[in-house]
């Protein structure tokens, strides 16, 4: 079912919500790309809108271009009674805009995007991250309660999966990895290495950035106040710097349930003033080009689309290793990724780069080169023949079967 205007596609995205989350913002950056190529996109999300989608970078284009449909369909699953949809709203939904393609983001989205199948339609599934809900039972550390009803909703999807003959975009080479283990081996054959993208233009920093002696060291650091995000060790590297007896600020830039705990730990070691936490900001660019430095503190990054942002901006990356952030990182070269959460060797190399300005100048440029590469246009221009692939396959499977 190829639409009538050719190469041009009908494409329904599955989320359950828009706000401020790296999937949310990737996302809301593929849509406008698509959108402004020709391409005709749906959003349909599963809850409402997320206060923070107020600051959403591309949210006025977004109001004014793409539909958005709140959708509340619910898939009930049963230890002992058959699985049960709610209604027959995405049905509706799905056959009313006729798409070439469905793409769903984030776990809560392969529920319902799975809950029915269209033949004719190339169903997609964006690795974000490692969803650990797919994880197989060998692969298991803890059996509870919680683990049992993943696995049936494993069990269902992987049945759906193959029936929609689902194709997997995985942003890292972790992420990749973690299909390959844990998706059925049939579905291993349809996994696709595609890394997120950015808009440069946004993040570009054209001047060249210059580090002078004594200069107050302007660190900035984009994530929600989450577990994984780690910013206790952030402060542990404030508390470093400060033993060092240098001048420095950091800006927190994210939201989250841990801001006040975080918050207490900064004012117990005493480095509360030097640490700014910005909240849930529209104006991140801003952010990175006034700093000198864009620390990650995460243990855990599935890829890091803020490690990009800041190169495009130039600023030297300094990070701990979250596994899909190797992908992004040449140690030396676009700034520095450390396997051992040391706040004092953080410091270290902040201080060392902050006092050879000819390194810094070095690692500045090579990551304004690097960032150029993932581009949102380049990535969307991948992402469409991926698409098109798919449908050209999908569509001489279904000639040589007589559908």
């Amino acid at each position: 079912m190829i639409s009538e205007q050719k190469n041009k596609l009908r494409i329904l995205y599955v989320i359950p919500t828009l706000g401020g989350g790296g999937a949310e913002i990737m996302l809301g950056a593929i849509v406008e790309q698509l959108s402004k190529i020709g391409h005709e996109v749906m959003i349909v999300i599963t809850q409402p809108m997320h206060y923070t989608y107020l600051n959403f970078p591309n949210k006025a284009f977004i109001d004014q271009n793409i539909r958005v449909i709140e959708c509340y369909t619910r898939i009930i699953f049963s230890f002992r009674k058959k699985t049960v949809i709610s209604d027959n709203r995405f049905e509706q939904i799905v056959n009313e805009f006729q798409p070439d393609v469905i793409h769903s983001h984030l776990f809560e989205s392969e529920i319902l995007s799975r809950s029915y199948f269209k033949k004719g339609v190339a169903y997609f599934s964006h690795g974000h991250d490692n969803m650990w809900q797919l994880t197989k039972f060998r692969n298991i550390k803890k059996i509870n309660r919680q683990a049992l009803t993943n696995l049936i909703e494993r069990s269902w999807l992987m049945k759906q999966y193959q029936k929609t003959n689902t194709a997997f975009i995985a942003i890292s080479k972790d992420v990749e990895s973690f299909f390959n283990q844990n998706l059925n081996k049939r579905l291993t054959n349809n996994v696709f290495l595609l890394q997120n993208g950015i808009d440069i233009k946004r993040f570009r920093n054209d001047l060249d950035r210059k580090i002078e002696l004594e200069e107050k060291i302007r660190i900035v650091s984009v994530g929600n106040l989450v577990p994984k995000k780690n910013h206790r060790f952030l402060i542990d590297i404030a508390v470093a710097l400060k033993e060092q007896n240098r001048d420095f600020s950091i800006d927190i830039l994210g939201y989250g349930i841990l801001q006040e705990e975080l918050e207490n730990y900064a004012r117990v070691k005493d480095v509360f003033e030097y640490i700014h936490f910005r909240g849930n900001v529209k104006n991140v660019e801003d952010y990175l080009k006034k700093a000198n430095f864009y620390v990650h503190p995460a243990n855990y990054e599935p890829l890091g689309l803020v490690l990009i942002e800041a190169m495009a901006s130039g600023l030297p990356v300094i990070c701990l290793d979250g596994k899909g952030n190797r992908d992004l990182m040449i140690h030396g070269k676009n700034g520095y990724i450390f396997q051992e959460e040391n706040a004092e060797m953080f410091a270290e190399q902040i201080i060392e780069l902050m006092n050879d300005s000819e390194k810094y100048k070095e690692i500045s440029s090579f990551a304004k080169e690097f960032s150029q590469q993932f581009d949102i246009e380049n990535y969307c221009e991948k992402l469409v023949q991926i698409y098109q692939n798919s449908i050209s396959e999908l569509s001489e499977s279904n000639r040589v079967n007589g559908q």
